[in-house]
């Protein structure tokens, strides 16, 4: 299993820096990827309050509680996929055409 999950971590760590470098202006480049840490900050935080959460509450409610964040963000990442690739290729277009 961990060998698994070191292999999505090392295959997702340069698409999202690809993304937080290409996608926003240039003059806003650092804030977008301090946003963007700070996802694994958030993702601490819900791992921190689940573990608190299952001194209260059954380990059925707690699985049901992490699926339905993971279910959401698969949602929302579903939703803004398209657009973020949209905004790539025109990012790459934009560099092509600069460099050219």
């Amino acid at each position: 299993m961990m060998l698994v999950l070191t292999i999505g971590e090392v295959t997702k760590a340069p698409i999202e820096q690809s993304y937080q470098a290409a996608l926003p202006p240039e003059h806003a480049r650092s804030s977008y990827v301090a946003l963007g840490s700070l996802t694994y900050h958030v993702s601490s935080i819900i791992a921190s309050l689940t573990v608190t959460m299952g001194a209260f509450f059954s380990s059925y409610v707690i699985t049901g509680i992490v699926f339905v964040v993971g279910i959401t963000g698969a949602i929302i990442f579903y939703f803004i996929l398209p657009q973020l690739e949209e905004r790539k290729k025109s990012h790459d277009t934009l560099m092509k055409n600069k460099g050219a």
